[in-house]
């Protein structure tokens, strides 16, 4: 298990800008998105994400593995959270679905977030690959939003630092999303799809799924 520690422990300048970095997504990407990602894989992509503005034309980052702990609050002496991370790296990159090439709803293209990482064993540090067909969701979204019109979600990677459970995490995007309509209605079995909370009985669903994330949402963020 990641072991966490008080956020409040490393208040270095460094550290606080990473925090309050923004993780920003297409809002297509966010309200259609199926994968079952687990809290230390949503949290991963998160942090990726926020760090898109540095990625080079081949849409590498790399990143020490020290600086995400630190950023996550999670001991920097654990080989065991470095082998997790290595692990939940390894997880992200095998799960693919079948997504819309963006701006083409009649064309679909099998999707990974990750497509290829790299680990450097004396330095600590990882480089990731991100999909091409990932990159129009992420990437440019001020410009697409200025010309064409197409919204997109932003949101401090502070918020989701703490969160325990991965359907905190997952709601939190789909609320933030529909934040500037002020309010969005599903069925309770559309929103276990979004959710990948299927498997639950309505009653559980409320009492495991919901009832968490909302109690996480409220006392960790801004909504």
């Amino acid at each position: 298990m990641l072991k966490p520690k008080k956020i409040e422990d490393t208040p270095e300048d460094k550290l606080q800008i990473e925090r309050y970095s923004m993780v920003r997504k297409s809002n297509d990407l966010i309200q259609k998105f199926r994968a079952d990602l687990n809290s230390p894989q949503f949290k991963l992509t998160m942090y990726i994400i926020a760090k898109a503005y540095t990625f080079d034309e081949n849409l590498e980052y790399t990143f020490d593995i020290k600086d995400f702990c630190c950023c996550f609050g999670l001991d920097t002496d654990s080989g065991g959270n470095y082998k997790r991370i290595k692990e939940e790296i390894k997880k992200l990159s095998d799960k693919s679905l079948w997504y819309d090439i963006y701006g083409n709803a009649d064309e679909e293209v099998i999707m990974r977030f990750i497509q290829e990482a790299h680990i450097y064993k004396k330095t600590g540090k990882i480089k990731i690959t991100i999909n091409k067909y990932m990159k129009p969701y992420i990437l440019n979204l001020k410009e697409s939003w200025e010309q064409q019109g197409i919204p997109y979600t932003q949101f401090a990677l502070l918020y989701t630092l703490p969160m325990k459970s991965k359907y905190s995490i997952r709601l939190y995007e789909l609320l933030k999303s529909w934040e500037k309509a002020g309010a969005h209605y599903w069925d309770i079995d559309d929103l276990k799809v979004l959710l990948n909370a299927t498997e639950y009985p309505n009653k559980n669903f409320n009492q495991k799924v919901l009832k968490v994330a909302l109690a996480e949402i409220n006392e960790l963020c801004e909504l």
